[in-house]
């Protein structure tokens, strides 16, 4: 009885501890926010937009213009029909804003907060799967702090989104537990889906995440016809999301990405390297370096991969004999991570186009699995 009491005093400290992240969580989330909102005020309102956030915003107001006078109808339509290659879903977020705020440009910045605040948790609830709930609100305070975060949080603009999307359907993989809860597989679908809606290159890293899921069902003994359902319905939930919009636009997307990814006009964006040469290999990373994270927080992550690797390796080497670790270490959160890191890594390298913040949803995943 004494050990009993014991181990029941334990379970309830736990859970006592583990209901003050939440609030500390979304309390520091709130605070960050202000403290944008602040600088949009102090440092943007009545300042020039750069090209990006003019265009951006333009379409936007046309989602606006179209709700005003048509309803939700002339919303949908204009959605869906209105054509061009920029992605709708930050555009159509903004909507309500303008529509009862006003068409105050910098209050439309307000919509990225929203992305934000979803990256933020998405990052602490990936760090606290890897390690523990303190490592994930560490996890989403680097994400916060990386360079490039603040600055796109501080734009009109749609890595933050995209990144916040795809983090958010990152952490409902791991949630869903190797496909087997499907509530988590169809909001790892729904997610995925939305982020290729809030920035058309985010469809160079959906294979990545997807070849983790599949990872996952084949690596997964237990259940698999389960699985396999909850796959297809994962799966058809997110291309369901994404050809509400590419659908209609299909032939103007595909001629804009194949020719700026890979074609002539991607010779304007980036510097070609010979795919046998090492500038070719590490381009999107020292570009992610320099341009994004910057060399001091760079060096902080890589001593702590490189400590966390030397770790598994020790864990590994202990556990040499045992069958499946391979397997193991496939199916495991930070398999998937790794997986879907290298998969968007070469994807990206894959085109010359440097982009503007196409590294972004990759980095809370680095950061991740440097911090747990």
């Amino acid at each position: 009885p004494g050990r009993s009491a014991h181990v029941m005093v334990a379970a309830s400290e736990s859970t006592n501890r583990a209901r003050v992240w939440p609030p500390i969580v979304a309390l520091a989330a709130l605070a960050l926010i202000l403290v944008h909102v602040w600088w949009l005020h102090e440092f943007r309102d009545g300042y020039p937009l750069n090209i990006d956030e003019a265009g951006y915003l333009s379409l936007a107001l046309d989602y606006a213009s179209a709700y005003e006078q048509r309803g939700l109808q002339g919303l949908l339509h204009t959605f869906r029909h209105l054509g061009g290659i920029q992605a709708p879903l930050l555009p159509l977020v903004t909507v309500p804003i303008v529509v009862v705020v006003g068409r105050e440009i910098t209050v439309s910045f307000l919509a990225v907060q929203g992305f934000f605040a979803l990256l933020f948790v998405s990052s602490y609830g990936i760090g606290s799967r890897l390690a523990s709930r303190s490592i994930g609100f560490l996890t989403a305070v680097v994400v916060a702090g990386i360079p490039a975060v603040t600055e796109f949080t501080r734009q009109y603009h749609f890595a933050v989104p995209s990144a916040a999307l795809f983090t958010a359907s990152t952490y409902a993989l791991l949630t869903s537990n190797g496909l087997s809860r499907r509530g988590w597989v169809l909001a790892w679908g729904f997610t995925l889906g939305l982020s290729t809606l809030a920035r058309t290159v985010t469809l160079a890293l959906v294979p990545g995440i997807v070849l983790a899921a599949i990872v996952q069902l084949v690596f997964s003994p237990r259940h698999r016809s389960g699985r396999v359902l909850n796959f297809g319905f994962g799966v058809s939930l997110a291309a369901a999301t994404a050809f509400s919009w590419y659908g209609p636009n299909y032939s103007e997307i595909f001629a804009y990405l194949t020719s700026y990814g890979y074609g002539e006009p991607s010779t304007y964006f980036g510097t070609s390297f010979g795919i046998a040469t090492l500038e070719f290999w590490t381009a999107r990373l020292r570009e992610t370096i320099v341009d994004g994270v910057h060399v001091p927080l760079a060096g902080i992550l890589l001593v702590s991969l490189l400590a966390g690797v030397v770790q598994i390796l020790r864990q590994w080497k202990r556990r040499s004999g045992a069958r499946g670790t391979v397997a193991a270490a496939l199916r495991s959160d930070r398999g998937v991570l790794v997986l879907i890191v290298t998969a968007g890594y070469l994807a990206l390298t894959s085109s010359r186009n440097e982009g503007t913040g196409f590294f972004l949803p990759l980095l809370p995943m680095g950061v991740a699995l440097a911090t747990g």
